[in-house]
């Protein structure tokens, strides 16, 4: 029973994002992040910037699965369209979508894991992005050399071509 307690918080935060997720998407603020993220997008660097991009969206929403859902699915139809490996382009999506999560205030599992462990949240998200500041510089690492070897093709693409 107090296990059942202590999830009952995770179900007040499930709905507050839910509430948040729901506003921001009615005023335009998740396409306005995947509509400016995308203009940050250099086609030489695809993939490095499909894994940043996704990492901060997630950050910001607090859920990998909305990430995925939302920039992913924008990300893997800039591929497709500009020749560039799919499964690569949906491994960095999916990477860089759970390392955001992983450090975001607003993540429904972090927020779980500080209330079934009756600890802090913010010293949980420290201690995680201590320990996830290694990998994601070696995910980056990766990403370049992927990248390089796997450019976006601009051309006469007109879904390609608004990337600089």
């Amino acid at each position: 029973m107090a296990g059942s307690k202590q999830s009952l918080v995770v179900i007040r935060i499930f709905v507050l994002i839910g509430a948040i997720t729901a506003v921001w998407r009615a005023c335009g603020t998740i396409p306005f992040i995947v509509y400016h993220g995308i203009g940050l997008m250099n086609a030489q660097y695809f993939i490095l910037s499909a894994f940043l991009l996704s990492a901060m969206v997630s950050f910001l929403l607090g859920t990998s699965f909305g990430t995925v859902g939302t920039m992913g699915v924008v990300l893997m139809v800039l591929a497709k369209s500009g020749n560039v490996d799919v499964d690569v382009t949906a491994g960095a999506i999916i990477a860089g979508a759970y390392f955001g999560d992983r450090c975001s205030p607003m993540s429904s599992s972090a927020t779980l894991v500080a209330a079934l462990t009756g600890t802090q949240l913010y010293l949980n998200l420290g201690n995680m992005l201590k320990t996830s500041v290694l990998p994601f510089l070696l995910s980056c690492f990766g990403y370049v050399f992927l990248s390089l070897n796997n450019p976006l093709i601009v051309g006469n693409n007109p879904i390609v071509s608004a990337i600089p």
